[in-house]
């Protein structure tokens, strides 16, 4: 087992960051990324943050799931 791969076992959000795309993995020969601190850090304020958006949601305020499940959203191509 790599330091990354020991690195990445021991973190919270192992299961939810999955070490990087599959794009990066691809680029670098099948291989993960060896990401830095930052990087790790980055994901996890994300996923922290998606997380209490997705409590906020779905336990403090569940109609608001109904009040917009049956309205159709738009989506914009931003690329």
């Amino acid at each position: 087992m790599d330091e990354t791969t020991r690195k990445c076992w021991k973190c919270w959000a192992r299961y939810l960051c999955k070490r990087g795309c599959a794009r990066d993995i691809a680029k670098n020969g099948g291989k993960f990324v060896d990401y830095t601190n930052e990087y790790c850090n980055l994901i996890k304020v994300s996923i922290e943050k998606a997380l209490v958006a997705y409590y906020n949601i779905v336990i403090v305020r569940p109609s608001y799931i109904k009040e917009f499940s049956h309205k159709e959203i738009e989506v914009y191509n931003v690329i």
